[in-house]
């Protein structure tokens, strides 16, 4: 049964990494349980992301593509808000900047893909700047959720 508990607090954290640890402290895990499943699932997430970011980028191009061939596609808005917050964060404060705001305010997996297609000449360091962010990320999500449970 614990086992189960372990699996879906990794697989919650990997895709909505914010409610990860209230759903752990909801099934009984400890803190330190909590602050390492968490962890963990958020590191998986930003792996997979971000080393099969090419797969993706090159996936929703083939996509869009395709529509726009089938004449199904809509006009693409090239200066939408969110677009326009990334890379104004990504202009003033570079790397660690878009780190920071990864993991909760984007999501794991769309700030990886975000970070690796702005940074790829940096690849290495950016990879360890996302999953240290991630780990900080966690604790002070976890303590968050410890005090208010």
């Amino acid at each position: 049964m614990k086992l189960i508990k372990v699996i879906t607090v990794i697989l919650v954290s990997t895709i909505k990494f914010l409610f990860a640890p209230l759903t752990s402290f909801q099934m009984g895990l400890t803190f330190w349980e909590t602050f390492l499943y968490t962890s963990l699932g958020g590191v998986l997430s930003v792996s997979v992301f971000f080393w099969g970011s090419n797969y993706f980028m090159q996936r929703a191009a083939a996509k869009r593509a395709l529509k726009r061939a089938q004449c199904k596609a809509k006009p693409v808005k090239n200066f939408t808000r969110l677009n326009k917050a990334i890379v104004k964060v990504k202009r003033t404060f570079g790397i660690k900047g878009l780190v920071v705001i990864t993991p909760v305010p984007l999501s794991l997996p769309i700030g990886s893909i975000i970070c690796a297609k702005f940074f790829h000449q940096h690849k290495r360091k950016t990879y360890i700047y996302l999953c240290i962010s991630t780990v900080i990320w966690a604790f002070f999500l976890t303590s968050i959720f410890s005090y208010t449970s």
